[in-house]
């Protein structure tokens, strides 16, 4: 009989897992009914979304709050994250992996300090002596390129570019780009005087009434003094 009821599970499982996918997407759907979905995603329930986000094939979003406009692409995966408004994340991106600790402890497997039990259910601590995950926080109108990694605690300013295959560290100023392996400042994007502008204005936080009447404006930071002396 056991070998039976196990034979079932095994015969089963793809069945299951299909409805299982499938009712959640379709419960991810009716909360966010502006979203697009491409193909099978992974989304908790823990994940807040705004309007009009985009998410791509295979890709994965853990106790994470985006904003609006927002997207992810295929096959990336982000946890514990904070994103903000009109912010482009590539394919092949993660963002938020746990850590490890590299000093004082003997041994860097979570087994000997994580109550999460990650190896087969399995773990000798009895409480959380190592903080694996940190919260990161991920600006507005931010570009993230393809297979991009962002450490988990990393924050990620306004209007700032990472560079595609780069190794985000340590926190990235606003409208700086990014790049390498750890990435460094490669230059800004704009000036001192017009990033300060492009601060006040905090243009993403606009209706789209202003985005209709000003979208051709933002083509160009030549226009920044006439929106910031024009605000709708």
């Amino acid at each position: 009989m056991k070998w039976i009821r196990f034979s079932l599970k095994i015969i089963l499982l793809p069945v299951n897992n299909y409805l299982r996918v499938t009712f959640s997407l379709i419960r991810l759907k009716y909360k966010n009914p502006t979203m697009k979905l491409v193909g099978k995603v992974s989304v908790s329930k823990s994940s807040r979304f705004g309007r009009n986000n985009y998410l791509a094939l295979n890709c994965t979003v853990i106790n994470t709050t985006m904003g609006d406009f927002s997207y992810v692409g295929a096959n990336s995966f982000i946890q514990n994250v904070t994103v903000g408004k009109f912010t482009c994340i590539g394919p092949n991106v993660y963002i938020g992996l746990g850590n490890h600790p590299t000093a004082e402890f003997f041994s860097i497997h979570p087994i000997f300090y994580s109550k999460l039990a990650q190896a087969g259910g399995i773990t000798f601590a009895d409480d959380q002596y190592f903080n694996e995950y940190s919260d990161s926080l991920i600006g507005n109108d931010v570009w993230i390129g393809a297979s991009a990694i962002i450490r988990g605690g990393v924050m990620i300013g306004n209007g700032a570019v990472v560079a595609s295959g780069a190794v985000v560290t340590k926190d990235v100023p606003p409208y700086a780009i990014v790049g390498g392996i750890p990435a460094k400042i490669i230059k800004y994007r704009f000036a001192e005087d017009e990033i300060a502008k492009l601060d006040d204005l905090k243009w993403w936080d606009k209706d789209d009434e202003w985005f209709k009447h000003n979208f051709k404006r933002m083509h160009s930071i030549k226009n920044i003094n006439h929106l910031t002396g024009n605000v709708r």
